[in-house]
């Protein structure tokens, strides 16, 4: 197999284990950062309903769920992370990576409010770079699988023809 080959057949693996590996990295450290501040409101949460006899629908009411919304998008980001590491090299993981990158990448825009700010100091909504990386990977795997497939029927169709007369 040619070097170019070669190439073109691993980029699109390449940049969904690069994207992988940075969306992991991230999402890791903004949950390390923040499990402090988890920490303290759960053990708030359970001062209030053990304590203090507080019933724990009421208890929720009293704390910000913005945290946990967040949280939970971390984890999330960090199960993409590990489900795109793990199946980088099948280009049928594509269908399933990128509906999970856009709809993860629309919670954290519009839902959480993350907007990456490059030329800031803050991490916020770094996390949709390399779920960008993701997709543009996925997309690459998808078209080159589509396009083996093209030649490879179209070389053995012109193969079982009979010669004509």
């Amino acid at each position: 197999m040619k070097t170019r080959e070669k190439a073109r057949r691993f980029s699109g693996r390449w940049l969904l284990f690069w994207g992988a590996i940075i969306l992991l990295a991230l999402s890791v450290r903004d949950l390390y950062v923040r499990i402090d501040t988890v920490s303290w409101a759960m053990k708030g949460l359970y001062n209030l309903c053990i304590h203090e006899g507080i019933p724990f629908a009421r208890a929720l009411t009293y704390f910000d769920n913005s945290m946990l919304m967040l949280i939970s998008y971390l984890m999330l980001c960090t199960l993409l992370g590990l489900i795109s590491l793990f199946a980088r090299n099948r280009p049928g993981a594509g269908y399933l990576l990128i509906p999970m990158c856009l709809a993860l990448g629309a919670w954290g825009v519009w839902g959480l409010h993350l907007v990456p700010n490059l030329l800031g100091l803050s991490m916020d909504g770094l996390q949709l770079l390399p779920m960008a990386i993701i997709v543009l990977g996925c997309t690459i795997n998808i078209v080159q699988s589509l396009m083996r497939k093209r030649h490879h029927h179209s070389r053995h169709s012109h193969a079982t023809k009979p010669a004509q007369a």
